[in-house]
C-alpha cells in the first residue's frame, strides 16, 4: 500500500493495511519536515536520516547565541538567513567647509569577530550637502570618506551604515 501525501507533504498510512501504530507512526514521522533541537555541533553533524543527509533538513542549534536554524544543502550546513551576518551604527558627521570639502579617511570598526569575509557596506549622510563613502572594507571595519559637493559649509549631522555578509548563495560579500 502507498502512504496518503498530506498538504504539508508528510505521509501517513493508507488506512488499508493491517494496523501497527508502531510502525505506521514512525512511518509518518520519518515523513515529517520538522526543526531538530541540537545541543551542540557535533549532535549536528551526527543527524543521518534514513536515507542519509538530505537537502532542506533544519535543525536549530541550542548552543549558539539566539538559537539560529541551520539548513542542510546537501554538502554542508549554512545558517537559515538571507545573511549570514549583520551590522550597524552611525557616528557624528561634523561641519564640512566649502573650502576644503573632503573628509576622510576615518576608520569606523565592526564589532569583533562579526564578520568572516567582508561585508557589503551600505552609508547615508543626514546631510545634504554631504556625500559619504565606505572604502577599503574589511572584515574588521571600514574608511569612510565624505565629500561637501556645495559652496557653502555643511552642517554637523550624522552618517548611518550598515554591514551584511552573505551566505555563499545569496550574493557575494
Amino acid at each position: 500500500m502507498t502512504a496518503v501525501a498530506r498538504w504539508n507533504k508528510t505521509a501517513t498510512p493508507p488506512g488499508t493495511d493491517g494496523w501497527n501504530l508502531t510502525t505506521d507512526l514512525g512511518k509518518a514521522l520519518d515523513s515529517a519536515n520538522v526543526i531538530v533541537p541540537v545541543a551542540t555541533q557535533a549532535e549536528r553533524d551526527a543527524l543521518t536520516p534514513p536515507l542519509g543527509k538530505y537537502a532542506g533538513m533544519t535543525v536549530v542549534r541550542m548552543d549558539v547565541a539566539g538559537n539560529p536554524l541551520e539548513v542542510w544543502d546537501g554538502s554542508v550546513w549554512n545558517r537559515y538567513s538571507p545573511t549570514y551576518a549583520k551590522a550597524a551604527g552611525r557616528g557624528v558627521l561634523n561641519s564640512i567647509p566649502a573650502v576644503n570639502p573632503n573628509l576622510g579617511p576615518v576608520w569606523v570598526p565592526f564589532p569583533t569577530g562579526r564578520f568572516t569575509l567582508a561585508p557589503i557596506v551600505t552609508i547615508t549622510s543626514d546631510q545634504s550637502r554631504v556625500i559619504v563613502v565606505a572604502a577599503d572594507v574589511s572584515t574588521t571595519g571600514f574608511n569612510l570618506y565624505a565629500t561637501n559637493v556645495t559652496t557653502s559649509n555643511s552642517g554637523a549631522g550624522e552618517f548611518r551604515w550598515s554591514a551584511e555578509q552573505m551566505t555563499s548563495t545569496m550574493a557575494d560579500g
